[in-house]
């Protein structure tokens, strides 16, 4: 009988115990944070994904553990925002778009480091542009909106690095590697812009989780940015001209539309196709390129448009755009078939459910209605195609390789004159600067940096007028098309205070490829 009544008493005692620590978190709900983190930090063994299930669904992140994660639950469960519901049926992917699915994951490369190591780093390190002054509107970036308050101060650091062209520094907030994996993939999302930054970076972390070191990388135009930037500029401006006659913001979404898909080619492997300017550019890209392109373009009008990943047979992008109130998606990859069709331009979360599912942060991206001022169908119309018999040989090559005539010097004495121009109004230091050549003109730059003709062209004089004696040069060739090179002339001028020989030239030979030859 005692030992009945001990069982008793002890199980009555177990039951108070467990109520009391539900009404302390259920008036204390900060301390389920703490306890939330605490189990988060718990090594944890990875899962592995080796086949994708014929249903298809988008996973949950935690909402749970938001905080953990650096997602703010609050403004993902906002009561007065309408939910993105997850489609539980199978996909049927239709022919015509079969494959078009080449979006690439973020990627981390993290690495554990000792303590050791760690406080040198510490040491080392600076945090780089802190991007204190930046502000993100929520309609126009709203992964940025998901994050909690020091994990978007992380994001400006990051933003501003990336814009700085900044490879490592010191995270400016604690961040765990889940957490930065979050805000690297919300600020990727959120800034179409940064074309010159790759979908990998890597961190270093300690036993505890925490980073110590972020690592941005960059692709191939960082090392041409202001050159980049202004072809960019010159094909968005063309497009956006277009849009002037334009009255209402749906006008200026297919004039957008209907341009990305005469201009851009879907073709797998080209090259930086997970950048708008694979799209906008190198007229070349795969879906995440084309994405990047029209939410890139509809900012720039103004016009919120997010760049929203998932599944539609492999890994895709496309867009969700807001016209008015109304949220509705549109997949311009899918669009530009042949012939182009609009079965995939402002439809509802419903009209997609067989074929787009969101996944990682974009199932928290508005749900889509639709657009319930655009029921009539649309029909794609060719415009009539331009008669290239009667454009002269030369006009024809400038328009494939997408450069104007007064961009050309076409013999030796011009380039000389416009070398000369460009370093003079760039002054002395260190200085970068473009001209554009034709193929046949190629041989002779080639002569004149080999028997150093180019120093009486316009080196000797440019040096006289600068007031400088030494220079050293690295020069760059890249194939535009049509039989023209752009060339990127890395500069250095400097007065040798030794007052040894003047105008020495410093070059270093790289072998050459289809795309580019270096000196």
């Amino acid at each position: 009988m005692k030992l009945i009544k001990g069982i008793f008493y002890g199980l009555a005692i177990a039951i108070l115990i467990c109520c009391a620590v539900v009404i302390f978190f259920a008036f204390f709900p900060k301390a389920t944070d703490k306890v939330a983190e605490k189990i988060d930090e718990l090594p944890k063994k990875e899962a592995t994904q080796e086949s994708v299930p014929d249903e298809i669904y988008a996973p949950v992140i935690g909402i749970s553990s938001g905080n953990n994660l650096g997602i703010d639950v609050n403004q993902i469960l906002d009561p007065n925002k309408a939910v993105y519901e997850q489609p539980k049926e199978s996909q049927v992917i239709p022919e015509g778009v079969t494959g078009r699915t080449d979006y690439e994951e973020i990627k981390e490369e993290a690495k554990q480091i000792e303590e050791t190591e760690a406080e040198l780093l510490e040491k080392e390190l600076g945090l780089g542009e802190k991007g204190e002054d930046l502000v993100l509107s929520e309609e126009f970036y709203p992964y940025y909106a998901m994050l909690t308050e020091s994990m978007q101060q992380l994001y400006r650091q990051i933003l501003a690095n990336a814009n700085d062209l900044q490879v490592s520094f010191a995270p400016v907030v604690p961040v765990t590697v889940n957490q930065l994996k979050n805000v690297f993939e919300a600020l990727y999302n959120d800034h179409p812009e940064l074309f010159w930054l790759d979908t990998n970076y890597s961190c270093k972390y300690v036993s505890n989780g925490v980073c110590v070191e972020i690592s941005l990388r960059y692709n191939e135009t960082a090392s041409y940015l202001e050159d980049a930037k202004k072809n960019l500029e010159r094909v968005v401006s063309d497009i956006l001209n277009d849009t002037r006659k334009c009255t209402t913001d749906l006008e200026k979404e297919k004039v957008v539309h209907d341009a990305l898909m005469e201009q851009v080619e879907y073709v797998k492997g080209a090259p930086m196709n997970q950048s708008a300017y694979s799209a906008l550019v190198l007229g070349k890209s795969v879906c995440a390129g084309y994405a990047r392109a029209f939410q890139y373009l509809m900012q720039r009008l103004n016009i919120p448009c997010y760049y929203c990943i998932g599944y539609s047979g492999g890994n895709h992008a496309w867009n969700i755009v807001k016209i008015g109130k109304e949220y509705a998606n549109v997949d311009v990859t899918w669009a530009d078939t042949n012939p182009p069709t609009y079965d995939y331009y402002n439809k509802s979360d419903k009209d997609y459910q067989k074929t787009h599912v969101r996944r990682d942060l974009a199932v928290y991206l508005p749900a889509c209605g639709g657009l319930t001022g655009n029921s009539d169908p649309l029909t794609w119309e060719e415009e009539k195609p331009v008669n290239n018999t009667e454009l002269s040989e030369k006009e024809k090559r400038l328009q494939e390789a997408g450069i104007a005539a007064d961009e050309v010097v076409d013999n030796l004495e011009d380039y000389y004159g416009d070398c000369y121009a460009q370093l003079i109004e760039k002054g002395a230091g260190s200085v970068r600067f473009s001209n554009v050549i034709p193929e046949e003109l190629w041989d002779s730059i080639e002569t004149i940096y080999s028997n150093n003709a180019y120093k009486d062209g316009y080196v000797t004089k440019a040096l006289e007028k600068l007031g400088m004696d030494q220079f050293s040069i690295h020069l760059q060739g890249q194939r535009l098309g049509g039989g023209y090179y752009r060339l990127y002339h890395n500069v250095s001028t400097y007065k040798d205070t030794t007052k040894q020989d003047t105008t020495e030239q410093t070059s270093s030979v790289a072998s050459s490829d289809d795309d580019k030859k270096t000196y």
